[in-house]
Order: structure tokens, then C-alpha cells, then sequence
């Protein structure tokens, strides 16, 4: 049911990173790390550094290629921010 609102609400507001976002987390909790991917992808591509949701959905990511077997790749994207986002404790 989330997966379905959150994916109108995309096609509604395609601008609006925040709902990419949660659409990536949703379909990462119902174990797609391909379709999350792709939202979360989009997320970043619409979010700035100020957006609190910003590192949740660099973490996401990291998360759903690390699933993918991916973990190279996960690595280099959050060594990208490591420096930035060093003090937070998550």
C-alpha cells in the first residue's frame, strides 16, 4: 500500500526529492534494492546539502548496492561525504 501512495505521489510532484526519498526506503523495507536504488538515486539527484534527509538516503543507498554486492561501490559513495558527515553518530 505505501510502495503504491508513495509512487503516485512521485508521478504527482516528480520534483520533490523528499518523496523519492521515502519511496527508496519503502521499497528497500520490502526488499527491492534494485527498484530502492533507483529512488534514491533520484532523491539525491533533487536534494541539497542542506535537506536533513540528505545523508539518510546517501546511507540508503549505500545500503541497497551493498545488497546488490555491490560494496565497492557503496564504499566510494560514502567515502565521498565521510569527512562532511564525520560527527554524526549514525
Amino acid at each position: 500500500r505505501n510502495t503504491r501512495l508513495l509512487e503516485r505521489a512521485v508521478d504527482d510532484a516528480p520534483d520533490d526529492g523528499y518523496l523519492w526519498y521515502h519511496l527508496g526506503r519503502t521499497r528497500a523495507l520490502a526488499g527491492d534494492p534494485v527498484a530502492a536504488l533507483e529512488a534514491l538515486e533520484g532523491a539525491l539527484s533533487l536534494c541539497s546539502d542542506e535537506d536533513p534527509w540528505a545523508i539518510a538516503a546517501l546511507e540508503e543507498g549505500a545500503r541497497a548496492l551493498r545488497a546488490l554486492e555491490a560494496s565497492g561501490q557503496a564504499l566510494a559513495l560514502l567515502e565521498q561525504v565521510e569527512e562532511r558527515y564525520r560527527t554524526r553518530p549514525d
